[in-house]
């Protein structure tokens, strides 16, 4: 008789046989998730049961173990965080584990009851902003690089806004916000970003970012997100927005059609408001850069002016006319006995003429004015003149003294009038006042 039994293991590997047929290696099932653990090493472990079987007692309830193992879970990459309550299907595979005596299902693919339906609505959203131009890296504004105010839109007293808060204050303290507050979740949601978002569009606030924040959550917790009426909210804002939904792995459609995407609000924040210290040290490296141009600027100046100044005509003006002056003067002599030789020959020559003393006299007279006027022109240019009108030259060594600021107490000076030269000493230099 006892060659008739089996072992345990062969027992159990003849169970296994049984069920390793192509009906189990790939079975279909929905239910409801009644425990969903995420373990260290990144498997998912989580337990299916019929729908509403909580009502039923524990004895009677249909239960199978499931396992996401975490090489699958990279490859499918659900669009939605699994928990308990959760109605999915599933496609996998059974398999029998001899040392527990249990079964468990292989999870090949998991989806959501009802997300197919929402999956695609979002695809018809895309496409309808794709094609009106509003998904489009091209329409992106740059974010002011030190905006004057920070508006926010988030739930207030969420700890989405703390995480915000307190980057700001690391980053930059005394950083001007304004909280615009909204419902971030559930179809009641979506009304409230809208207008939260056109309200801190308005110019009184002196807005001119905005940070659209949420912290993560499930896929339905983050769908309004895909909301059409939110989406053009944010592609129309008159001033720039900072999309910072949920975590790295949610890429809800609003961050398409903002100017910039952050990964989590902590992220968007840190993209939108500077490090202060560091604002500092650039300011201050401009600063330093500016300072040596404009000190080389002066110092080239300074050596033309320097260069101009060290020229005759700036240290002793009036050497320049004085030639000038003794030039005219012999002009002038040479035209006045020019004219009367000239006037002699005509009156030796025409005496028989009635009248010529007459005749001659005018023309003289009038030869007479013309060189006159033509005197006075030349005169004008003469330095000679300003002394002439009260004004004098003061010299130093020689030198013309430009400002009291060549002067010291003590020093002997020569001051020029129109009719001489006195020799004077300071005793006192006042400055001017204007």
């Amino acid at each position: 008789m006892t060659e008739n039994f089996l072992t345990v293991r062969e027992l159990s590997r003849q169970i296994e046989e049984s069920l390793n047929t192509q009906e189990l290696n790939q079975v279909n099932v929905a239910g409801e998730i009644i425990d969903c653990k995420a373990h260290s090493s990144g498997h998912i472990y989580l337990t299916l049961a019929d729908k509403d079987s909580a009502r039923l007692p524990v004895m009677e309830r249909a239960i199978i173990k499931c396992t996401l193992w975490r090489s699958t879970l990279q490859r499918i990459r659900p669009a939605f965080q699994l928990k308990s309550g959760m109605e999915v299907f599933i496609r996998g595979s059974i398999r029998v584990y001899h040392a527990g005596g249990t079964y468990n299902l292989n999870i090949n693919a998991i989806e959501q009851l009802g997300l197919g339906d929402l999956i695609a609505k979002i695809e018809r959203t895309r496409a309808k902003l794709i094609q009106e131009g509003l998904i489009d890296p091209a329409r992106r504004r740059p974010i002011p690089v030190l905006p004057r105010r920070l508006g926010i839109v988030t739930a207030e007293g969420s700890a989405a806004l703390e995480d915000i808060f307190r980057q700001i204050r690391e980053r930059f303290p005394g950083f001007s916000t304004y909280v615009f507050p909204a419902t971030m979740q559930g179809e009641a949601g979506i009304a409230t970003i809208v207008r939260a978002i056109e309200e801190a569009g308005k110019e009184k606030w002196g807005v001119d970012v905005i940070l659209l924040a949420r912290g993560g959550g499930s896929f339905e917790d983050l769908a309004i997100f895909n909301d059409e009426a939110i989406c053009r909210a944010v592609a129309t804002s008159r001033i720039p927005i900072v999309s910072a939904i949920g975590h790295q792995t949610d890429t809800p459609l609003c961050d398409f059609v903002a100017d910039l995407a952050a990964s989590t609000p902590t992220d968007g924040a840190r993209k939108i408001v500077p490090e202060k210290e560091v604002e500092l040290e650039r300011l201050d490296d401009v600063v330093e850069v500016m300072r040596h141009h404009l000190n080389r600027k002066v110092e080239m100046f300074t050596s033309r002016l320097q260069s101009v100044t060290s020229r005759t005509i700036w240290q002793m003006p009036d050497a320049l006319f004085q030639g000038r002056y003794m030039m005219l003067q012999d002009i002038v002599n040479r035209m006045a006995n020019a004219g009367t030789e000239s006037f002699n020959q005509w009156k030796i020559r025409f005496r028989s003429l009635r009248d010529l003393d007459s005749l001659f006299g005018v023309a003289l007279e009038r030869k007479n004015t013309a060189f006159q006027n033509l005197k006075e022109k030349f005169l004008a240019f003469s330095p000679l003149q300003t002394l002439n009108r009260g004004f004098t030259l003061s010299y130093k060594n020689k030198a013309l003294i430009r400002s009291v600021e060549e002067l010291q107490r003590e020093d002997k000076i020569q001051v020029q009038f129109k009719d001489g030269i006195a020799k004077a000493r300071v005793s006192e230099i006042v400055r001017s006042t204007f």
